[in-house]
């Protein structure tokens, strides 16, 4: 049941981390938008 319940975080940060490696881009550069991520997350 505890695994249900996690899923969708471990999904979102499966996203953001290892596709679309938003973290990596705002590491590389601290004056990253709010903007751009969202052009990221959004296509």
């Amino acid at each position: 049941m505890e695994r249900a319940i996690s899923y969708p975080w471990e999904v979102a940060g499966w996203y953001w981390s290892k596709l679309k490696k938003i973290n990596s881009k705002i590491n590389e550069n601290p004056n990253f938008s709010v903007e751009e991520v969202a052009k990221i997350v959004n296509g």
